[in-house]
């Protein structure tokens, strides 16, 4: 299949999340899941049972990335995050009691570069090549020493944070406004309606809709209605009228926002970490297996890593098991079986001769964990 999305893109390896792990602080009695160790690559497809805690994997992601370039404000918690770089693996642990940073610590390939605790603080300078100690600030010491020469290991954490985003394809339809921020949510981003119009104005719009038009949806136009409240424009190839976004079916203007969206950011972003929650919902059979390939096809060559979570069997059986994330809940806690921990169990599963939704549907997992 044929992908004409950015074919003039010089690509480098970019740093991805690799490792996240949070837990509540029980002093707060916060009601929430406790995530163990969750561990990613660059494609991942988070499956699992109902109330497994597929979105409150991505929630707890991007609440992460919020507190790492916002204030923390109230919450609460212990999150131990990893990323890597290259050959590089920085890991990332805070922890937040009543209201208070208890502590904050950086490791880069085991070397510990922040020890922060309620009384003291030592950071490692990149300029004068040793640990030195500061007064602990008040907020946390990677938002509020962001300084590119002296601290250059904070500043990749830090953009790494502002570049993620969360894309909510089921919980936004053709009658929300795309003035609003439903079903997307970063750090530092615009609502949908920005995207729309930025694309909708240069070149980049050929090339969505002819990535349209392989979903099966004969287009030959889309554009921004500024006289009712920027709302979006389809123009099909059959028809005279464009429709208007109140009569688009929800899996064709969700599948149609997504993909102007994931155009604008592989163009005019250097890289980032782009999740998905409920890819493909209100897609037929055949739609969602063409996203999921396509989606697959230009993650794969892009900067960008993608996260996306899924019940749709039809888009589990094209999407490889090495990017499957299987979510295994038990109480409050939260754990995950994928190729990179359980390589043994996902070899072994290919000559069972059961097709990939079994391996999640089936007692075929059960079996190996009991």
């Amino acid at each position: 299949m044929e992908i004409s999305f950015c074919p003039f893109v010089l690509y480098f390896w970019a740093m991805i999340l690799k490792e996240f792990a949070y837990k509540k602080d029980r002093a707060a009695r916060q009601n929430d899941l406790e995530l163990e160790k969750l561990s990613f690559s660059k494609l991942n497809l988070i499956v699992g049972k109902n109330a497994s805690g597929k979105s409150r994997v991505l929630n707890s992601i991007i609440e992460f990335a919020y507190i790492v370039t916002h204030y923390y404000g109230a919450v609460h918690g212990q999150w131990a995050v990893s990323f890597l770089d290259k050959d590089i693996e920085i890991k990332y642990q805070l922890e937040i009691e009543n209201g208070k940073i208890v502590n904050e610590a950086i490791f880069e390939n085991g070397k510990q570069l922040l020890q922060r605790s309620l009384k003291t603080t030592k950071i490692y300078s990149a300029k004068k090549q040793e640990h030195i100690k500061i007064n602990p600030p008040n907020d946390r010491v990677i938002f509020s020493s962001r300084d590119t020469q002296e601290y250059p290991y904070l500043e990749k954490i830090v953009e790494w944070a502002e570049n993620t985003y969360l894309f909510k394809f089921g919980e936004f339809n053709s009658r929300s406004s795309l003035s609003n921020e439903i079903g997307i949510k970063s750090p530092y981003t615009h609502n949908l309606n920005y995207f729309i119009s930025k694309v909708n104005l240069t070149s980049d719009k050929d090339d969505v809709i002819k990535l349209f038009n392989k979903l099966g949806y004969e287009i030959s136009d889309f554009s921004l209605n500024t006289s009712n409240n920027n709302s979006l424009e389809v123009r099909e190839k059959s028809l005279r009228l464009e429709i208007e976004q109140a009569d688009l079916s929800q899996g064709m203007f969700r599948s149609l926002v997504f993909l102007i969206f994931l155009k604008y950011l592989l163009k005019n972003e250097k890289q980032g970490t782009v999740m998905i929650d409920d890819l493909g919902e209100g897609l037929d059979y055949e739609r969602v297996v063409k996203l999921g390939k396509i989606i697959i096809k230009l993650f794969k060559d892009s900067n960008f890593q993608l996260i996306a979570t899924s019940n749709d069997s039809f888009l589990m059986d094209v999407v490889p098991i090495e990017y499957w994330n299987i979510l295994i809940r038990e109480g409050s806690k939260v754990k995950c079986l994928n190729y990179q921990n359980s390589k043994d169990i996902f070899d072994e599963f290919r000559f069972t001769g059961l097709i990939p939704f079994d391996l999640f549907s089936s007692d075929y997992l059960l079996s190996k964990t009991a």
